[in-house]
C-alpha cells in the first residue's frame, strides 16, 4: 500500500514524518477530511485558517482539506463541553 503524509498547515506547516498506509488516493483524501473535521472539533472557537495537506510518496501535494472551524461539528463540540461543565440538561 502507498504511504501518504498528512501535513497540517496554518501560519507554519507541520510535516507528518511517518505517514499512513492508504489503499488509494481516494482513501487518503477521505482520511484528510476526517483529520480536518477532528481538528475543527478539537479547536472549536479558533478561527485561524488551517488545512490538512496530503502528500504522496513522490512528495507531491495531491489534496488539501480545509479545517472548517465554527461549522456544525464545532458547534456540537461546544454544546457537549458546556453540558459536561455541570450545567443541567433537559430531557
Amino acid at each position: 500500500m502507498p504511504i501518504f503524509h498528512f501535513d497540517i498547515a496554518d501560519r507554519v506547516r507541520l510535516e507528518d514524518p511517518v505517514g499512513l498506509d492508504c489503499d488509494s488516493e481516494h482513501d487518503a483524501r477521505r482520511t484528510a477530511d476526517l483529520i480536518a473535521r477532528q481538528i475543527a472539533i478539537d479547536l472549536a472557537g479558533d478561527s485561524e485558517p488551517r488545512l490538512v495537506a496530503v502528500v504522496d510518496e513522490a512528495g507531491s501535494e495531491i489534496y488539501t482539506a480545509p479545517v472548517k472551524a465554527g461549522g456544525p461539528a464545532s458547534s456540537r463540540a461546544r454544546r457537549k463541553r458546556s453540558n459536561q461543565s455541570g450545567s443541567p440538561t433537559t430531557k
